[in-house]
């Protein structure tokens, strides 16, 4: 995918400039397993007295550009019974969950999924956010809450806005052809 970074990158995936990839039966089957993993997430929590709701709810911004789906709405969540949370379900390799769980920042660690996150609150309408990733190791999980950052949410809304309408490329991050950044830039 491109370099979420890099406004270039951004602009030129979002053009289908590159050649894209073929999409192989393993990867097929590792989409087809994290959306396994949903469901399971999910009735771990109802279980545990969570109940989620709004499962695939569809959002739409920067004029239908930038799409998602919701992973569903959890209710009754310890701490905050009171407040409706957006549910982001995900799973790591061991790799991952380690950094996660040492760093407990998804924002830091999975900045991607934290965005997600952020887009999802503000689509929904929600001030928090119950992030659940599952370890495909070893079926760890790593729980995080996450608030709603508005300034943070409208920069990147902006960022989006400017990726969709620029006419032209804007400058990359990465200033020369040494930058390690730009490594595997396509």
């Amino acid at each position: 995918g491109a370099n979420a970074e890099c406004d270039r990158a951004l602009w030129y995936a979002f053009r289908w400039v590159s050649e894209q990839p073929d999409i192989e039966g393993r990867m097929l089957r590792l989409f087809e397993t994290g959306n396994i993993e949903e469901d399971r997430i999910a009735k771990d929590l109802e279980r545990a007295g969570i109940p989620i709701t709004g499962q695939q709810d569809k959002m739409l911004l920067v004029a239908g550009h930038v799409r998602g789906k919701r992973d569903g709405e959890a209710n009754n969540v310890p701490g905050a019974e009171k407040t409706p949370h957006l549910a982001e379900f995900k799973s790591m390799n061991k790799k991952w969950m380690d950094k996660m769980k040492a760093v407990r920042s998804v924002k830091t660690v999975k900045p991607e999924y934290y965005g997600q996150c952020q887009l999802g609150m503000n689509y929904f309408g929600l001030t928090r956010c119950l992030f659940v990733a599952t370890c495909k190791d070893d079926d760890r999980y790593y729980t995080e809450r996450i608030k709603y950052d508005a300034e943070w949410t409208m920069d990147l809304l902006a960022r989006l806005r400017d990726v969709v309408t620029r006419p032209m490329p804007p400058a990359g991050a990465c200033r020369d052809e040494n930058d390690s950044k730009g490594r595997f830039c396509k």
